[in-house]
């Protein structure tokens, strides 16, 4: 449920700030914290979304070809 991720997500932010992690390093700090809090579904999820996208390129690849 989005109100589960949505304290996931703060409690990683929260996480992130106390260790001083900036810049390039915060995204894949929170992907991490997101994934291990959430034993795995956010990485499935994102997983899924990239699949989802590189499927969808390969279809307007196709389509541009034609």
């Amino acid at each position: 449920p989005a109100e589960t991720l949505q304290k996931t997500l703060e409690s990683a932010l929260g996480s992130a700030e106390a260790r001083n992690i900036k810049g390039r390093d915060v995204t894949p700090y929170l992907l991490s914290r997101m994934a291990e809090e959430t034993s795995g579904a956010t990485l499935r999820a994102n997983v899924a979304l990239l699949e989802n996208n590189a499927r969808v390129a390969a279809e307007v690849a196709r389509s541009l070809e034609s």
